[in-house]
């Protein structure tokens, strides 16, 4: 069965509606098009519910201006919910600390790198600095490791 082209409601165009949704589609896939038709429908919504949602806004806040210890109230009578959000806000704060540690991390890293490579070799044979380049290497190399094992501010009182 051949479904019949229609009208966008929006550019006026002629478009041959998807199969799925025939019966109500009323506009084409352009974009500027599906754009209107999002508007439409919050247009739709909004003029047959708006006032139901204003109405039960209003009660709630109503509501929460006369529960005014709500949460305090909450949390003494529900324990198992305190266990499992603190143990949330303990990782949500454990991971901001842990991503700001891995960013100092990083910046002294390269620090220490620009370190060894301003001790540059000026003579091959020079092997005072190229033994410097190596000592600057290998305290870069433990640095790293210590770090991977422990908190970056305790190593950067340490290492200076």
């Amino acid at each position: 069965m051949k479904i019949p082209k229609r009208r966008c409601h929006h550019c006026h165009q002629w478009f041959q509606p998807d199969p799925r949704v025939a019966s109500s589609q009323k506009y084409c896939s352009h974009a500027q098009c599906r754009r209107e038709s999002r508007l439409a429908s919050h247009r739709q919504w909004w003029s047959k519910n708006g006032r139901e949602t204003d109405a039960a806004r209003a009660s709630k806040h109503i509501l929460w201006t006369n529960e005014t210890h709500y949460w305090a109230t909450y949390r003494s009578k529900n324990t198992d919910y305190v266990i499992r959000d603190n143990a949330r806000r303990r990782r949500a704060h454990h991971t901001a600390r842990r991503a700001a540690n891995q960013d100092m991390s990083r910046k002294i890293s390269v620090d220490k790198l620009h370190e060894v490579l301003d001790l540059g070799v000026d003579n091959a044979a020079n092997q005072d600095t190229i033994h410097r380049q190596i000592k600057g290497m290998v305290h870069y190399l433990l640095w790293k490791e210590g770090a991977a094992n422990q908190d970056i501010t305790d190593l950067t009182t340490t290492l200076t």
